[in-house]
């Protein structure tokens, strides 16, 4: 049952992705404002899986968390390197703290407004993050096809979603939205950390 929900979910965010302009959105004072920012911090990326292999509750949770950590951990190590190139020149709150004030404030249980957030995180600016995750077919369906067919098969794709607030003027200044498909040969981890790492070379950060 859950797993048919988390189907119907990821289908009506999928149309709306689709609907949407992909790309790099950026209000006309971003720049002039992200070079105010002096501290700014991750949020725990959120990210839905819809598989068409059986998922338990508890596998589909890990696995979900698992991920959300590597993007989250991705975000981390790729801003970092923006950072030591002299492109970023805030700093970036690590993310042992930003989680740590994060389970005080019970948050995401607890929701919370992007200016709330940034209040009880003391940053001038909040990357957050959405991953929306879609797995096809079946190990068996795989299985069954032919060469052909398992050379063209998707087994997974993927819409991202990037957003920078910021504080002082209370808005979102930057977004970015991408997406990915891999097939057999393909390395969704690494895909995502590509793109994800040229999501951040066009935040206004240096934008290069």
């Amino acid at each position: 049952m859950m797993g048919k929900q988390l189907l119907i979910i990821f289908g009506i965010l999928t149309v709306f992705a689709c609907n949407s302009t992909r790309g790099v959105y950026m209000s006309d004072d971003a720049k002039a404002v992200s070079l105010q920012h002096k501290k700014i911090a991750i949020l725990p990326p959120k990210t839905l899986i819809s598989s068409r292999e059986y998922l338990s509750p508890y596998q589909l949770s890990n696995e979900q968390f698992a991920l959300s950590q590597r993007v989250s951990q991705s975000l981390h190590s790729h801003l970092l390197r923006r950072k030591s190139k002299g492109y970023l020149n805030a700093e970036i709150l690590d993310e042992a703290t930003t989680t740590a004030i994060l389970q005080q404030y019970q948050y995401p249980q607890n929701p919370m407004t992007p200016e709330q957030l940034a209040d009880v995180l003391q940053v001038d600016a909040i990357i957050s993050t959405e991953l929306l995750v879609n797995r096809p077919l079946t190990h068996f369906q795989v299985a069954v096809m032919d060469s052909v067919g398992r050379r063209r098969a998707i087994l997974e794709e993927g819409n991202i979603t990037m957003n920078l607030y910021d504080k002082s003027t209370n808005k979102s200044i930057w977004s970015f939205t991408t997406s990915y498909q891999s097939g057999i040969n393909g390395a969704p981890s690494q895909q995502i950390s590509a793109l994800l790492y040229k999501g951040c070379k066009r935040m206004p950060y240096g934008n290069k």
